[in-house]
């Protein structure tokens, strides 16, 4: 920390004595010192500053001694500001930035320390999101170090196989937790399906035979061998001792297993010579290699392995190294070996279910939609109930009422929403409609859709000598010999005339 900044020329002190004449200071300067400075000056004495190399660093902090004054100002540091010392009969030193205080005076109190501010996560730390980690990186759902976004990598130590949570790093050569490498095949050198420990998909190794040899007038021709870097190199010629060829190989070396003497051999196609058998766990092209007899997924397996969802590779099961043959991980299906057979079919779903067999679709998937009849009848949506069956769920009659995708239509609004027949009424409800001269009260009992003088009437039946009760049939409008108006003085005619003036006839 700078002590004082002069408003003047520029000056270089130097170790030992320094003389000291007035000058004005800015704000930063220390009020103790510049009282202590300029009586100095003005009884144009020269005094001397002890250990003045470190006034600046906040190291020591050494305070000049006065006869009275307030404590120095306390250093800030990172989380809070450092308070004020305690009046005294002489300051204390001024703390440098991020350092402790220098000692008191004579009687000064020490600045007392500010509070911390709230920190943010550190690495390894399990988070939900990016924004609560001091790195910036919720990877795996812990704090990382890194964006850690490359294939085969990972931040927590369960899925890196080993190390520390938080840390990025490649995930264990031989799993793949993601499924995000290809087994390309041998014949392509290409990617062989698992992580190369390294950050990357790993590829066939060296040596791996990518072409077998052949053999023709007595030359040889070698293997075609994986580069370990994706390219298959074509095989180099040899003259054979005999000069002559036994099918794809000189006469007196191997190409098959059954020309190696004993159980625990086999013919190495590259050399052509017979080699001891491979323990389980091993990189192995077929199952005669293995001790166990079985080559499974590219590794001598300790049984057949060849099971619905069950795997020899470490990555592809929940536990057990490679070489053992398990059950692959609930959820996944690295040899794509179950079907999805349709949610309507409540069969399988395409995924293993971490017990040697593949998923069925759960108990309440809906497996058949809803459906309503021009009859009324509707039949709900059908679920399965988690044993592969689509469960019948009973129909239901709507009738008098008709239905919809949703089910029956209550209450009515419409004719349209009642059975042939029916009428919607003014409850809401679909009643049947009635034929004409049926008694009614309203109008939607009728089939006609028309109530008058309390039957069921053909038309509205309007005019003072017309009636659809007295008429010449019932339910059909007709002349009446009873008026239905005052105005008729109750004279009608067998035509429908009013006659004001004249009894009815």
């Amino acid at each position: 920390m700078e002590y004082a900044r002069e408003s003047g020329a520029s000056h270089v002190h130097h170790e030992g004595t320094v003389p000291v004449t007035a000058r004005s200071f800015t704000s930063r300067s220390i009020p103790s010192l510049a009282v202590a400075l300029t009586s100095l000056a003005l009884v144009g004495t020269a005094c001397s500053l002890t250990d003045t190399s470190d006034l600046s660093s906040g190291s020591k902090g050494a305070a000049v001694a006065g006869t009275s004054g307030s404590g120095g100002v306390g250093g800030t540091d990172s989380g809070g500001s450092g308070g004020s010392a305690g009046g005294g009969a002489a300051s204390g030193g001024v703390a440098g930035a991020g350092a402790t205080g220098g000692s008191a005076g004579t009687g000064g109190g020490g600045g007392s320390a500010g509070d911390g501010g709230s920190a943010p996560l550190a690495q390894g730390l399990g988070c939900h999101n990016s924004d609560e980690c001091e790195s910036g990186h919720c990877v795996d759902g812990v704090c990382c170090d890194t964006a850690c976004d490359g294939p085969c990598v990972a931040c927590s130590a369960e899925r890196v196989g080993g190390g520390v949570d938080g840390t990025c790093a490649p995930i264990t050569a031989g799993a793949d937790p993601d499924s995000e490498c290809l087994d390309q095949g041998s014949a392509s050198c290409g990617t062989s399906g698992a992580c190369d420990g390294h950050g990357a998909c790993q590829l066939y190794p060296a040596a791996t035979v990518c072409s077998p040899s052949s053999c023709s007038e007595g030359v040889r021709t070698l293997p075609s061998l994986c580069d370990g870097s994706g390219n298959c190199v074509a095989g180099t010629t040899e003259i054979c001792d005999q000069d002559v060829c036994d099918q794809d190989v000189c006469l007196g070396q191997c190409s098959a297993d059954s020309q190696c003497a004993g159980a625990d051999r086999y013919c190495e196609l590259v050399s052509a010579s017979c080699r001891t058998v491979l323990d389980v766990g091993q990189a192995c092209e077929r199952g005669a290699q293995c001790a166990s007899g079985h080559c499974v997924q590219g590794v001598c397996c300790d049984t057949a392995c060849n099971s619905t969802c069950e795997s020899c590779l470490a990555a592809h099961k929940a536990s057990g190294a490679n070489g053992t043959c398990g059950p692959t991980r609930n959820g996944t299906d690295p040899l794509s070996q179950c079907e999805d057979q349709g949610a309507a079919s409540c069969g399988t779903n395409g995924l293993c279910n971490g017990a040697r067999g593949c998923r069925l679709y759960t108990s309440g998937t809906v497996c058949g939609a809803s459906s309503c009849r021009e009859d009324g009848q509707y039949q709900p949506t059908r679920h399965c109930d988690g044993s592969g069956v689509c469960a019948a769920t009973p129909s239901v009659s709507c009738y008098p009422r008709r239905c919809n995708a949703e089910g029956c239509i209550s209450p009515c609004a419409l004719d349209s929403h009642c059975a042939e027949g029916h009428n919607c009424d003014l409850n809401g409800k679909c009643a049947r409609a009635q034929a004409l001269a049926s008694k009614c009260n309203e109008d939607a009992e009728c089939a006609s859709r028309l109530c008058v003088e309390g039957v069921c009437c053909d038309s509205a039946c309007e005019g003072a000598c017309f009636s659809c009760k007295t008429g010449k049939v019932a339910g059909e409008c007709g002349p009446t010999k009873l008026c239905t108006t005052p105005e008729c003085n109750g004279a009608c005619d067998k035509y429908g005339v009013c006659h004001t003036d004249q009894a009815c006839f």
